[in-house]
């Protein structure tokens, strides 16, 4: 059963922020509530809230019990979570709120000129390990990373959106965001990944909960446009240079081909953390922890965009390689104190099936890149559905009792079944008395069944224990090194 904290099964009111007070239109909220005498005044539900869908199918299937698996409510977002993207993107960009169109990031085209789609960054579809790992790496509470945020919704033409979700054999051949400031990426990569120097392999986690926001500044984030080898026969890219509010100029329409180097920054509302949870992962799925192929697929890029797309693959790894506590797991009360510096800190190392060790941890790639598959992208010793740690995350003084809660995480889960748990042991305590007194049991019941007298007769054996029988002619116990199996005639 899954260890998940009660959540009640639709949003309260007590949660509401001070933030996006827009109201959804979603007639089943207006809805009475048959236990209530008076209708209740319609539940506010924020884009920014934790993420605790009402979908029937994400209720308690039993008193006090909470889903064992995250659910997604809808294939579309609702319509004030557009509205609220619409109008963030307006403010970066500076334009009146009463002027704001939603509109390509990348081509400029508003949506009078193109078809448009809103699509998620970090993908709406994330399985829940890796959802577990982020937010325990972003210091959130447990269950409360809610991807619908206006923060993780980009707007784009559906020829992009397309490439950019695009997969072939689980493996991303699209298109991905790179971010520009390696200053606030070599901050967040000494943080979570626990070092200074940008190395081209992954696999180290410092196993810290940091809070993203910490590292930014700004609310404008600039991100590259870096093609896989996929779309070298791809159609051109379209930039609008000009103001897609003004008169539209046919003219001004730039068309940029593969490999789209000479597309400029892009000056998007999405944090950091969310574009490197997408870009890591596909990075992650094509190389695992193994050193990226730039020679053959990205010889277009900079020293220092190569740079990035290392540090970007390798917090992802960390984040995924991170072992959230079991008490924060569980849903109870857990304070970051209480853990001590072995408990926060995390190096790699390798689990039983030759990965790092971790909860959400990604499974190899090329290098681990033909075991990295979208359902089991996690960097932990165990691929995607580890469901105990090994034992190098208990410390010393912790009992076996720790592994409880973590056996509970994905009990009953059929599709995330894993190798079973292996506690190896380096060094093996062995007890001198112990084993002789073992040996001379398993001498004296030699003697007992092999007895010359009443030979035969059942009530006439002698029990272990008791006083020793004659022995059989020749035959010196204290010389019997290694007594013969017990047969019992």
């Amino acid at each position: 059963m899954s260890n998940r904290a009660p959540t009640p099964p639709r949003r309260l009111d007590t949660h509401v922020q001070p933030v996006d007070m827009e109201e959804p239109h979603d007639e089943a909220d207006s809805q009475s509530d048959p236990i209530l005498s008076t209708p209740p005044t319609r539940k506010r539900h924020l884009d920014d809230e934790p993420y605790i869908p009402d979908a029937p199918g994400a209720q308690s299937d039993a008193k006090g019990k909470t889903p064992k698996k995250r659910k997604k409510t809808a294939s579309s977002l609702p319509s004030y979570v557009k509205q609220n993207v619409i109008l963030e993107v307006a403010t970066i960009h500076g334009v009146p709120p009463n002027d704001a169109r939603p509109q390509c990031f990348i081509s400029r085209a508003s949506d009078e000129m193109t078809v448009l789609e809103f699509s998620h960054v970090t993908s709406g579809s994330t399985p829940p390990k890796e959802m577990d790992c982020l937010e325990w790496a972003w210091n959130r509470e447990f269950y409360t990373l809610n991807v619908d945020t206006r923060k993780n919704i980009q707007t784009l033409r559906i020829s992009l959106h397309r490439w950019f979700d695009k997969t072939k054999g689980s493996k991303p051949v699209g298109w991905f965001w790179l971010p520009v400031d390696l200053n606030i990426v070599l901050h967040m990569y000494a943080a979570y990944v626990g070092s200074d120097v940008i190395l081209p392999e992954a696999g180290t986690t410092a196993n810290v909960r940091k809070d993203p926001q910490v590292f930014y500044k700004s609310e404008k984030f600039q991100y590259q446009l870096i093609p896989l080898p996929d779309m070298k026969l791809s159609w051109s890219v379209k930039h609008y240079t000009a103001d897609p509010l003004r008169l539209f100029d046919p003219s001004l329409i730039n068309y940029s081909v593969y490999p789209f180097d000479d597309l400029p920054p892009f000056e998007l509302h999405v944090p950091y953390h969310f574009v490197i949870a997408n870009t890591g992962k596909k990075l992650f799925q094509l190389y695992g922890y193994g050193t990226i192929d730039f020679q053959t697929h990205f010889y277009f890029l900079s020293p220092p965009a190569k740079n990035m797309m290392r540090a970007v693959r390798n917090i992802y790894v960390a984040w995924m390689m991170a072992t959230p506590n079991p008490k924060w797991l569980s849903g109870e009360g857990y304070d970051d104190e209480q853990d001590s510096a072995a408990e926060q800190t995390h190096r790699g190392g390798t689990g039983s099936d030759g990965g790092p060790q971790g909860r959400g941890a990604p499974s190899g790639g090329k290098g681990g890149m033909n075991r990295a598959q979208d359902a089991a992208p996690h960097p932990s010793g165990a691929p995607m559905g580890q469901r105990r740690p090994t034992a190098e995350s208990l410390a010393p003084w912790d009992s076996a009792s720790c592994l409880g809660a973590f056996e509970l995480v994905d009990e009953v889960n059929g599709e995330d079944e894993d190798k079973p748990f292996v506690d190896d042991e380096d060094d093996e305590y062995e007890d001198d008395e112990f084993f002789t007194g073992l040996e001379q049991w398993a001498s004296d019941v030699w003697t007992a069944t092999h007895s010359g007298s009443d030979s035969g007769s059942d009530s006439a054996m002698t029990l272990v224990g008791a006083a020793a029988p004659a022995l059989c002619k020749g035959v010196d116990v204290a010389t019997l090194e290694t007594p013969p199996y017990l047969s019992v005639q």
